[in-house]
């Protein structure tokens, strides 16, 4: 999983049973590895900023994962390679399809590592969805809180700094203060919708695409989950109004303001009026 968080079982198996990784030796001795796949495991760690200076980084999802794993020693089967990303996909609940489509894998690889977790109660069905089983596992659920926090504060694909919205491995939408080479989106891109706005950041959508309004309002539908702004929810109203998309629960909602219903949540009736005035809606 190029772009989220993973181990392999051999280093989970090292974060395990050590602490301290000055010592190749002893490393050798508790993987029952050969020195040289010891020391490729080691190299991984350092490379990926686990280990700085044979010590474990002062990470939360770190010290709450070699928590768990050093309690249930059967986790690392389920956890290595593809096993994180697939049940930090499941903090909402979700289809098999939806957890595909984000990490780019068969429907097989992902029901295997839900069935595996649905064994030991880690994940439960909510319908046809699967989702985290905080009744049985809030350990385990604190734990892909803290993953998830992680995940979402740092990607290879953008600068440092940048506040990521959204991630799969085949997208990923941002925002920078700095001027980029990637596509405005959401609210940097309303113009494309003919809505003039000017957001105090730039929103941006990687690799570079050409985007429909409908695309625009998912990617700014997805900001606002992450960052709910008073502001830009009237703004995205807008929007919704002026394009006539009315594809999920929340445009839906944005109408029902319009036209004189009260949801929680949401804009008020007058605030939504008074900027689509402005903006010639009505």
């Amino acid at each position: 999983m190029e772009y989220f968080i993973s181990f392999t079982k051999s280093e989970l198996e090292a974060l395990r049973l050590f602490d301290n990784f000055d010592n190749i030796g002893e490393l050798v001795k508790g993987l029952a590895k050969s020195k040289s796949q010891a020391y490729r495991v080691l190299q991984k760690l350092k490379e990926r900023e686990i280990i700085e200076n044979g010590k474990l980084v002062n990470l939360p999802y770190l010290k709450k994962l070699i928590l768990l794993i050093r309690k249930n020693k059967n986790l690392i089967d389920l956890f290595s390679d593809s096993g994180l990303p697939i049940l930090l996909q499941l903090l909402s609940s979700r289809k098999v399809l939806e957890v595909t489509s984000v990490l780019d894998l068969d429907e097989q690889t992902v029901y295997k590592t839900i069935l595996k977790a649905k064994r030991i109660g880690l994940v439960k069905n909510e319908g046809r969805k699967y989702v985290i089983n905080e009744e049985t596992w809030s350990i385990g659920k604190d734990f892909f809180i803290s993953l998830f926090e992680q995940e979402m504060s740092f990607d290879m694909r953008v600068p440092k700094n940048s506040s990521i919205y959204f991630k799969s491995e085949k997208e990923i939408i941002f925002s920078s203060e700095k001027e980029l080479k990637a596509t405005s989106t959401a609210f940097s891109a309303f113009d494309k919708g003919k809505v003039k706005f000017f957001p105090v950041t730039n929103y941006y959508v990687l690799p570079v695409q050409r985007l429909s309004a409908q695309k625009i309002y998912e990617h700014a539908v997805k900001v606002i989950g992450k960052n709910w702004d008073y502001r830009l929810l009237v703004i995205l109203g807008v929007f919704v109004l002026k394009n006539g998309i009315r594809s999920d629960l929340v445009s839906k909602n944005l109408f029902k303001v319009f036209a004189g219903v009260n949801v929680k949540g949401y804009p008020s009736t007058n605030d939504l009026r008074e900027k689509a005035k402005e903006y010639g809606v009505v």
